[in-house]
């Protein structure tokens, strides 16, 4: 028997399967995996609004694992910081700073192309009315707009919507009379919103209900405003 001829024959046949493992293995992590993440996240998550609003209802705590399971992003200012701070929700659900405005999505784009949230709800104003006083909602939406688009770009398919700007207590108005105009403009971004196929989340009503809920300063809420 010729074992160096057997030993040469099965080496040859060990390099070619290993060869086509391989491939294969490379043709497999070349494979586009996000429609199929998607399909599977959005299988596994599938749930209607009476079903949701049922268990809302029967544990108003469940809300925040909801948020989570449907991995969704929040970023904002200080108001939209408080999630964070009153534990509401976690560091990997929140991109959120205060004394912030629209600009700094365009800082945080390298965050949100690492995270790649299925949702995102952005909560920004307070502060840009003061910033957009000479130029006006108008110009203000359209680079809003512009940076949402940026969003998209780095993460694909995802759901935006944009929160109205929280107002403020008219007893602030004094300090700070761009604040005044906060109704006008959320009328304005409600309806750029649903012309261009955006998210909207109107709270304004939602303050307005618990106007004893914000704290001495007139612009931010206490804790138990943000189950609400």
């Amino acid at each position: 028997v010729n074992y160096n001829n057997i030993f040469a024959q099965t080496t040859e046949v060990t390099d070619e399967a290993e060869a086509q493992g391989l491939e294969y293995i490379t043709k497999m992590e070349a494979v586009q995996t996000t429609p199929i993440e998607d399909r599977i996240f959005e299988e596994d998550n599938r749930k209607s609004v009476d079903e949701l609003l049922a268990e809302f209802q029967s544990d108003p705590a469940s809300i925040w694992k909801t948020l989570k399971d449907y991995d969704t992003l929040i970023m904002g200012d200080s108001r939209a910081q408080c999630f964070l701070i009153y534990d509401f929700m976690d560091e990997q659900h929140c991109l959120v700073m205060h004394s912030t405005t629209i600009y700094t999505i365009q800082e945080l784009l390298p965050d949100v192309e690492a995270r790649k949230p299925h949702v995102i709800v952005i909560s920004y104003g307070i502060n840009d009315v003061g910033l957009y006083h000479d130029y006006g909602v108008e110009k203000y939406m359209e680079d809003f707009a512009g940076l949402i688009a940026q969003l998209q770009e780095v993460d694909p398919g995802v759901k935006i919507y944009v929160n109205s700007i929280i107002p403020s207590l008219e007893s602030e108005y004094d300090r700070a009379p761009n604040w005044m105009a906060i109704p006008a403009w959320n009328e304005y971004i409600k309806n750029y919103c649903e012309e261009h196929e955006i998210g909207y989340i109107d709270i304004t009503e939602l303050a307005n209900q618990h106007r004893d809920l914000y704290i001495d300063d007139g612009v931010h809420m206490q804790e138990e405003f943000y189950p609400y």
